[in-house]
């Protein structure tokens, strides 16, 4: 065994200084007295998984004996590009062909090298260029990267074209076969791709080709079925999308690939989404770090907890913000017509930078292919869940294309009587003005009915109810929500260098229904619980619109990432409420239901108006949100390892009645810094800041400041394998200050002393271990508590979140042989230390924790052809966990929680077929 100290200088030898820097965050957050969870489950198995990987990746590397691999040192003092290459030429043995206009060979430089590859060093002063490198013996050829042209015919087993087959290579060209079974994609950049073909009822077909510089690279395809079973042959290069995506989508605006972004990016791919079978976004948080959901509302609301901080307005959907005032007005997306979900950490001013500071999230919609598709799918599981999707596309001309998604869904709940029933559609069309300018136009219609998703009650003698129990009543009716949104994008590319974007999205959501709630009342001695029927109707419009620019431009040799953008948006929301406390109480032990038919004589819908009058204070409506900002980014590339990112957010944000608006301008900066010291490696430093509008006046008259978010964050990324891995650990600390407490000169009145931090640490990995082997696991610490406030008791309580989350997701499948198609996965969630509000009624009384949460899952999964079926079983073990908002210790120790239970065990099995 090696010794403390031994361990750490072997792994300086050989794992370079990125990799050291992740285990040292890792040795740094073990020295935390509280993290010894840490050190004890995950710390050391993370430091070992890493170390293997880097392993692999060293050994990988240097088995490669070419001439670029050559190891040199050498000394380059303010010399001149050219003579680097002579001086370099000269200690490796070799010879460097080139142009001078190309390497601007006059430009000087100063760099040390010590025992470094040949290739790390050419990539580090050529940069872009490097990528021109062909070595033959011990002459090195640097030239412009060229591109070539890939040809070829696909047929069926007895010979025939298989005409209208789409081909593609992803990220680059798409075109279809021609009658005759020919295509040809040209300006194809030239290296090694590897191929794969697969198609509706087909094997999967792999070929690997060598694209040259000016050369044409031939390939054919022998389909083994006939014609009418065909569909589509994909191209894609080395790096397949699986469980990684290395490219934000366009709506994120960046033009920066994840690894250069100097923040926690983390993609969740449409395959975590299929495989899992996720319904809805709320399902999605096991799958990133320092994301959980609070008070989940089964359709209705997210509840995300991200960071420690309540995020769930800090919402997105095609890079356009669709949070409402209230909160609840806009149903989850349903992932049937959802591509992927990208999760944002800390705030993001190229984004949006009002709300809280522990992220965001944002929903991309699936958009038409240039391809024919049509799929169809059936679900059915727990809880008499029946749901059907449909998912159709092609193009309608050679310029017009177009997708829909349909669902239908029956569910209940595993609450008596609970219902969630939705149906959504969603067409889409895409228009090519040009090869330079697209328009796309999108609807998504969601209607959702619910019954018994507000199911709060509290414990009794602080143990849960039947988890099944209901405080609802079936006679009441659903819940009715109801969501148009509609959405306009138009993209131009000026030139090879500069893209200019501008879209608009606009929703219009209904919420109406009666529902009968518990909370804040107790279970008497008898077993009777009082309820309070509420009646709701809000109604929000919600319009925005942005214009923003990506381009690329030199200053001298200096590289500049530019975005640059406006945005804006207007919110109205209008209400009618009402409220009947203490009304027809429910026994515990032995529920009746029905006997509430005649209760909405108790609340005369004609008499409410939209207005303040009926509504308490702090539901703000009707009222008017709206705000207008510009924002700049620039990424500079000052070496081709050291990026440095500036930008800054101006907004002027406007919340209230529109007689007396609050009013706010703000500006948030952010700096980020990222080295590359290893292709595929990076490491990186952020600072960034949010906003919070805060409403209402100190004694004085004064109008309160908003709140502010400061974040520090530093990770380290990685991508593995032939990119088919990405791992990243992130530690941070984010700061809300100027928080309201309350005034001990004057009562009833607020001051802006409160201060809560929350820091923490965060590790994700993603993607293939290998061609049959996929993983998603993650593990987050984070202390997230008061710091300042005048109440002195308050300091140091917890927010409400876990400190500690892990979750993992393996899945396998068998490519060849007897159980070709076959595919199994398990996985597991734990929360622990899961701290929740707490009314004491002592001074001394603790804050409360939930029990730990604790989930097993697994599935199985079976594909041939154009035919796949899975099976999902979720909380194998059937574990009684529920959510909670607080603990009421109004009556001392004994207070009681206010809990919403989570499903039992359950299952879904889906059949799916394509055409």
């Amino acid at each position: 065994m090696l010794k403390n100290h031994q361990f750490f200088n072997h792994f300086n030898k050989n794992m370079n200084s990125p990799l050291l820097h992740g285990f040292k965050l890792l040795h740094f957050c073990n020295h935390t007295r509280c993290s010894r969870f840490i050190s004890s489950c995950l710390l050391y198995p993370l430091c070992l998984v890493w170390f293997l990987l880097s392993s692999y990746s060293i050994a990988h590397a240097q088995n490669d004996n070419g001439i670029l691999n050559r190891k040199i040192s050498v000394e380059l003092n303010d010399v001149t590009i050219g003579n680097a290459l002579t001086l370099i030429g000269q200690k490796a043995g070799c010879t460097f062909v080139y142009s001078n206009s190309l390497l601007k060979s006059e430009r000087r430089i100063s760099a040390s090298y010590s025992s470094e590859s040949l290739a790390r060093i050419l990539k580090e002063l050529l940069g872009d260029a490097a990528n021109g490198i062909m070595a033959e013996g011990s002459q090195i050829t640097i030239r412009t990267p060229g591109t070539g042209t890939v040809a070829g015919t696909v047929s069926t087993s007895d010979g025939k074209p298989a005409g209208y087959v789409t081909v593609s290579i992803r990220g680059i060209k798409s075109v279809q076969v021609n009658p005759a079974g020919e295509f040809v994609i040209k300006n194809v950049p030239s290296g090694t791709h590897n191929l794969t073909a697969s198609f509706i009822g087909l094997e999967t077909q792999r070929k690997e080709v060598v694209v040259r510089t000016d050369a044409t690279t031939s390939v054919s395809f022998v389909l083994r079925e006939s014609r009418q079973q065909l569909q589509e042959v994909i191209i894609t290069s080395k790096t397949g999308k699986g469980y990684v995506e290395d490219q934000p989508s366009s709506s994120l605006r960046l033009a920066t690939p994840v690894m250069l972004t100097p923040q926690n990016i983390t993609v969740i791919t449409s395959s975590i989404i299929q495989d899992q079978q996720l319904l809805t976004t709320s399902d999605i948080a096991k799958n990133i770090s320092g994301v959980t959901n609070t008070i989940p509302y089964a359709s209705a609301s997210t509840g995300f907890s991200i960071r420690g901080t309540q995020s769930s307005n800090n919402r997105l959907r095609n890079g356009m913000p669709v949070s409402t005032l209230m909160g609840y007005g806009i149903a989850q997306e349903d992932m049937s017509y959802v591509e992927s979900v990208e999760f944002i950490k800390g705030p993001a001013g190229f984004m949006l930078a009002q709300g809280e500071p522990g992220g965001m999230y944002n929903v991309v919609t699936k958009k038409p292919l240039n391809n024919y598709h049509a799929s169809a799918g059936f679900t059915l599981g727990s809880y008499n869940l029946y749901r059907s999707t449909v998912d159709i596309g092609g193009p309608l001309s050679k310029k017009l294309y177009y997708r829909l998604n349909v669902m239908g869904q029956n569910a209940g709940t595993h609450i008596d009587y609970g219902k969630n029933n939705r149906l959504s559609i969603a067409p889409v069309i895409r228009y090519d003005l040009d090869d330079r300018t697209s328009l796309t136009a999108e609807f998504n219609l969601d209607m959702v009915g619910l019954l018994g998703t507000n199911n709060i009650v509290p414990t009794r003698n602080q143990q849960p109810l039947k988890r099944s129990f209901s405080v609802a009543d079936p006679a009441l009716g659903v819940t009715k929500l109801r969501n148009n949104y509609g959405y306009l994008n138009l993209r131009h590319r000026l030139n090879d260098n500069w893209q200019v974007t501008a879209q608009t999205g606009m929703i219009v959501s209904k919420w109406k229904g009666q529902d009968l709630y518990a909370l804040n009342s107790l279970v008497d001695a008898a077993g009777m619980l009082p309820r309070r029927l509420r009646y709701i109707d809000f109604n929000d419009n919600l319009i925005t619109g942005q214009v923003f620019l990506n381009g690329k431009g030199l200053t001298g040799a200096i590289e500049h990432t530019i975005l640059a953008g406006i945005d804006g948006g207007s919110l109205n929301t209008k209400g009618k409420h009402a409220d009947v406390n203490n009304i027809l109480p429910i026994n515990v032990d032995q529920p009746a239901y029905g006997l509430s038919r005649g209760i909405d004589t108790l609340i005369n819908e004609s008499s409410l108006h939209y207005g303040y009058a009926n509504l308490p204070a702090t539901a703000g409506v009707p009222s008017r949100t709206s705000w207008q900002a510009v924002m700049l980014q620039d990424d500079i590339k000052l070496l081709p390892w050291l990026q440095l990112t500036i930008g800054g957010r101006y907004t002027y944000y406007s919340n209230g009645s529109d007689a007396s608006p609050k009013k706010d301008k703000v500006f948030t900066p952010r700096a980020g810094l990222v080295i590359s010291p290893l292709e595929n490696t990076s490491v990186y430093a952020l600072y960034d800041q949010s906003f919070l509008q805060q409403g209402g006046r100190a004694f004085s008259g004064e109008e309160f400041k908003p709140l502010t978010g400061d974040n520090i964050e530093f990770g380290v990324k990685r991508e593995w394998l032939g990119r088919a891995l990405f791992t990243q650990i992130s530690v941070f600390r984010i700061t809300k200050n100027n928080l309201l407490t309350n005034d001990p000169d004057n009562i009833g009145y607020s001051v802006q002393t409160g201060q809560v931090r929350s820091t923490g640490f965060e590790t994700d990995i993603l993607g293939r271990l290998s061609a049959n082997f996929s993983v998603v696991a993650n593990y987050s610490y984070i202390n997230a508590k008061v710091t300042k406030d005048n109440n002195a008791d308050l300091i140091g309580t917890r927010q409400v979140n876990p400190v500690h989350t892990f979750n993992v997701w393996l899945r396998y499948k068998v490519e060849s042989g007897l159980l070709q198609g076959v595919g199994a996965a398990l996985g597991t969630s734990y929360y622990a230390d899961r701290y929740i509000t707490t009314v004491k009624k002592q001074t001394s009384d603790p804050q409360r924790k939930l029990p730990d949460f604790k989930s097993t899952d697994a599935a199985i999964y079976y594909s041939k052809g154009s035919f796949s079926t899975a099976l999902n079983v979720d909380n194998i073990g059937n574990t009684y966990n529920y959510s909670a908002n607080n603990f009421n210790g109004n009556r001392g120790a004994e207070g009681e929680f206010y809990i919403k239970s989570l499903p039992g065990r359950n299952y879904r099995l889906s059949v799916a077929v394509k055409f």
